[in-house]
């Protein structure tokens, strides 16, 4: 839709109007309909300001909510359900429509409902899904297309219920555990600010009727309380504009996502959850498709796709790479940079074995244990820190306010 600047003639005067339009014609006819005046010319022009910012805002909101992923829980107790259910002996498609019927999500339904119409027009589940594969993820599909090809479907189903069911145990076990610090954090902050808002203007006039140089912890104090005065409603919007910038560039922009990726692993403490999230997520989907028959190279092409972490997806897709080129495994393991001694070990030694998924599973209890461990322990770890900036701060306002008091009250008694 594009926008006009027209001129009209009405009640012997020119008026220009602006007309939103597909076409000059069309922008003619409105203008002429909706003033009751005879239109003389159409010029396109820029949409106005407002329409700009009005339309950045829905391009974001577009791109930060378009590919909707189904959640985890829902895809859990949609598989968990079919699974049992092709296991009683019901037929697929009786299967789809009960669970189509069950679920109350809307991308869930107009998913099995696209896979029920797929099997009817003689087309596997998978091949019917795969369009959805953002938002049901590549495992699914993956774990799918291996159970229609071995006929062992309900099999297929409930190893893929229990690997989510991993998956979403341990990413809310680190939600768990990092809503305290968070919560801590952002209490402090809003203490902090109204503190300084509205307890340092109180002691304000009194500091400058003082009229001596007053010590560096008030200053600091008046400083901060002038510049959130003056420029805080500023301060917010930038922190909403850069986090939205932020959030869009990261969605959209790769070379944004790789650097971002890529420093926050550098983080004290979180850096290191991610990282055991992501390769924990990987070995353990690695092992479960692997056990269940699936080519390595499939198999890896499945579990990379679902590391968020784009830094440590595009090292695990070295190791497809690798493997094509003829190199073994444990070679590729160990190309990537990412796994310790002991893992590639372990590596080696299901590969030669050909106890391949068992060791893999023994790498993922592995990386398990290691992530279970330092989130355990996550507060123990933060909590020295949080002390410590709270301290600072109690210390900066009572050395603020209190150091010019006790020099007036030298200044009296002298």
């Amino acid at each position: 839709m594009k926008y006009y600047k027209v001129t009209i003639l009405k009640k012997g005067k020119k008026e220009d109007v602006l007309i939103k339009a597909d076409s000059t014609d069309i922008a003619l006819a409105r203008a002429k309909e909706e003033n009751n005046a005879y239109a003389l010319k159409a010029k396109e022009v820029p949409p106005p300001f407002t329409e700009q910012v009005k339309g950045y805002i829905e391009t974001i909101q577009k791109n930060l909510l378009k590919d909707k992923k189904v959640d985890v829980d829902e895809l859990i107790i949609v598989t968990r359900q079919m699974s049992v259910m092709l296991n009683a002996g019901i037929s697929i498609n009786e299967v789809l429509e009960e669970s189509r019927n069950f679920t109350k999500n809307k991308t869930m339904n107009k998913i099995l409902t696209q896979a029920l119409d797929g099997i009817n027009a003689g087309r596997s589940i998978a091949d019917s899904i795969k369009p959805y594969r953002h938002a049901v993820g590549n495992l699914t599909v993956s774990m799918i297309e291996f159970g229609e090809k071995t006929g062992n479907l309900d099999e297929a189903l409930g190893m893929l219920s229990d690997t989510l069911e991993n998956i979403r145990d341990n990413t809310q076990k680190f939600k768990k555990a990092m809503r305290y610090p968070i919560v801590t954090i952002i209490a402090i902050a809003i203490a902090f600010t109204v503190l300084i808002m509205f307890v340092v203007p109180k002691f304000k006039s009194i500091f400058e009727t003082l009229g001596a140089d007053l010590p560096l912890p008030t200053l600091i104090l008046l400083g901060a309380e002038e510049f959130l005065s003056q420029y805080g409603v500023y301060l917010l919007g930038g922190i909403i504009a850069t986090y939205m910038t932020m959030a869009y560039l990261h969605k959209n922009n790769l070379n944004f996502r790789r650097v971002f990726d890529r420093l926050s692993l550098k983080i004290y403490i979180l850096g290191n959850i991610i990282y055991m999230v992501s390769v924990s997520r990987f070995i353990l989907s690695f092992s479960k498709l692997i056990k269940a028959g699936i080519p390595i190279t499939d198999a890896l092409n499945s579990s990379t796709f679902i590391i968020d972490n784009v830094y440590i997806r595009e090292k695990l897709e070295t190791i497809e790479s690798s493997i094509k080129t003829g190199i073994n495994l444990t070679e590729s393991f160990k190309d990537t940079e990412l796994f310790e001694n002991i893992v590639m070990q372990m590596v080696k030694t299901g590969e030669a074995s050909g106890n391949l998924d068992e060791m893999l599973l023994r790498v993922s209890d592995f990386y398990k244990m290691k992530f279970d461990n330092i989130v355990d322990n996550i507060s123990g770890l933060i909590e020295p820190i949080l002390i410590f900036f709270i301290a600072g701060m109690v210390l900066l306002l009572a050395l603020g306010i209190f150091l010019p008091m006790w020099d007036m009250g030298s200044a009296v008694r002298d």
